[in-house]
């Protein structure tokens, strides 16, 4: 586990203003920040609206610094989703990581959508590992991928289970 990853992406969401200008959406339901979801509402694949510049590129990362529950989040962050090399050409990108939905096993759990800005232009998503979800290094993937955070949103998602 990586306290420091956990903590960095927690301190992120603290009352963060750089959740202005994202727009993330289920299906047709836009989700705002910091709202509570129902899991079955984020099972699909989430798209996302924000404002590119004409020949940037930009990864969205997806984590849970939860699991396996608030109070012990020793699995996080738990990581949902990577796309790489968003464009204002092309917004889908390259999926890195697959999307895996909110899935919390106890407690109420918050789901961070970061967007950065790539400095150095393209990723290649044959250099990154994303063989465990669990625990991933969060910190280390921004530093060796050169990113600048731009955006921050989450919303929560209860899993009916109490800690």
């Amino acid at each position: 586990m990586s306290p420091e990853d956990v903590e960095s992406v927690r301190s992120l969401i603290a009352e963060s203003p750089l959740h202005k200008g994202i727009v993330l959406r289920y299906g047709q339901d836009v989700v705002p920040n910091g709202v509570a979801r129902n899991k079955l509402a984020c099972a699909i694949e989430p798209s996302l609206d924000f404002s590119k510049e004409d020949g940037a590129f930009y990864t969205v990362i997806m984590v849970d610094p939860d699991a396996p529950s608030p109070k012990n989040p020793k699995m996080g962050p738990w990581l949902h989703w990577i796309v790489h090399n968003i464009t204002k050409e092309n917004p889908k990108g390259s999926t890195g990581c697959l999307y895996f939905g909110p899935s919390p096993p106890r407690g109420i759990h918050r789901y961070v959508t970061l967007i950065y800005k790539q400095k150095d232009g393209t990723i290649d998503h044959s250099k990154c590992d994303y063989t465990l979800r669990n625990n991933f290094k969060f910190g280390d993937f921004v530093k060796k991928n050169k990113l600048d955070l731009i955006h921050v949103h989450y919303y929560t998602v209860d899993s009916g289970k109490t800690e």
